[in-house]
């Protein structure tokens, strides 16, 4: 599987688990799409399937929902946050980097 610098390539799994992670944090489809900076087009395309995860919605979604980055691409099976404080600081960084703030 050949991974981009600012997408993922679908992953088997990957539209299932984020909008299940969605569900289970109690958000509406335009709720989580306007917490991660995003369309709720767009977020419903990726939950679909039919759009990449672009790595900074991965990054944004699992801390919005609460989960692990690694939980919503399928690579472990641990659905809790997973993330550090450390970790967090640099998801967020990136975050603001990529997309102009968060």
């Amino acid at each position: 599987m050949e991974l981009y610098p600012d997408t993922m390539t679908a992953l088997i799994g990957t539209p299932t688990r984020l909008r299940h992670a969605r569900e289970q944090a109690g958000y509406s489809l335009r709720g989580a799409a306007y917490l991660i900076g995003t369309t709720h087009p767009t977020l419903a395309s990726t939950e679909r399937g039919d759009r990449e995860l672009a790595v900074w919605m991965l990054l944004r979604a699992a801390a919005v929902y609460g989960v692990s980055p690694a939980w919503l691409l399928g690579m472990t099976e641990a659905h809790g946050p997973g993330t550090n404080d450390a970790e967090q600081r640099r998801i967020s960084f990136y975050c603001r980097t990529m997309k102009g703030g968060a």
